[in-house]
């Protein structure tokens, strides 16, 4: 499960690069469009016209960017070709000269996706890649992907997968919607799959936890007395780190109860990690104090 390296994302889009200076773009979303290149957003929704009619001003403003589209479901072909013919501008013109695809969701995202998320990104890596070589500045891709999410192993396997392509995200100008379907899903799981996003759907998880460009960001509130999705997130997105410190910028974290700092001190000890937390709030740092975790620590002034 190892994530596409940096020299194969060089290779793979040809130097073309969306690298941030200072903290990434992040926040919660009230719809799809207003994204730019390298934006990762989650969009749990209840009813797919609501994500069909997002995500079609999401591809929208890639189509304003010059960017390839991608547009990918569990829905019947003919059901997503019309999709795209009522509601992206253009649409006509793009499939005919392939700037945009219109796939079933097992044609964009293969069984690896379960088996072997790294495998998973690194396709995502060669798409762009392909689109930049076609002289467009990026990929977009919009895809409602519940099914790969559907059950706890698939679940626990695509987490990872959201974790790598988010962090070849900095690197490269592919930009993704991916949709949940609540319906289908436990409001848990739809929290978890929003957590590990930079840009999530208000009213969806209350904390995130993504990359940056200098190690993780975790940003909103911790409460995992009340809410365990912390745990299970954590724990899949340090497994997919390597390296033996790991820097997490709390700069934008309102509150990290205490249960949540024994949750990321078992899951870094469980990934043989240590997490230092950068610019914790006062409280949290008054926390390690106290329970003087074995594997978390407060970074050191800059």
């Amino acid at each position: 499960m190892t994530p596409p390296p940096p020299a194969v994302i060089e290779r793979a889009v040809g130097g073309v690069g969306v690298r941030r200076c200072g903290v990434r773009h992040h926040g919660t979303a009230s719809a799809g469009a207003g994204y730019g290149l390298g934006d990762h957003l989650c969009w749990p929704f209840d009813d797919y016209d609501d994500f069909r009619r997002e995500a079609m001003a999401f591809l929208a403003d890639g189509a304003q960017l010059g960017q390839r589209l991608l547009y990918s479901a569990d829905r019947p072909l003919d059901d997503l070709q019309r999709d795209v013919l009522d509601g992206l501008p253009g649409a006509d013109r793009l499939l005919a000269s392939g700037g945009l695809a219109v796939e079933s969701l097992f044609d964009t995202y293969e069984v690896s996706a379960v088996s072997d998320p790294g495998a998973q990104a690194a396709a995502y890596v060669a798409r762009t890649g392909d689109a930049v070589v076609a002289g467009y500045t990026g990929l977009r891709a919009a895809a409602d992907v519940t099914l790969l999410a559907s059950d706890t192993v698939s679940r626990d396997a695509f987490v990872r997968y959201e974790h790598l392509i988010d962090r070849a995200m900095l690197d490269m100008p592919f930009t993704a919607m991916c949709g949940y379907d609540r319906s289908r899903l436990t409001p848990r799981a739809a929290n978890e799959m929003a957590s590990v996003h930079p840009h999530r759907r208000s009213g969806s998880s209350t904390f995130a936890l993504f990359n940056d460009d200098d190690g993780l960001l975790l940003t909103g509130d911790v409460d995992a007395a009340v809410d365990p999705t912390f745990g299970v997130s954590v724990g899949r997105v340090l497994e997919t780190i390597h390296g033996d410190v790991i820097d997490v910028d709390c700069s934008e974290l309102d509150f990290l109860d205490s249960c949540g700092l024994q949750v990321l001190d078992h899951a870094a000890a469980a990934a043989r990690v240590v997490v230092r937390l950068e610019r914790p709030p006062p409280s949290s740092e008054r926390l390690i104090e106290l329970l003087d975790p074995l594997t978390v620590s407060v970074a050191s002034r800059r």
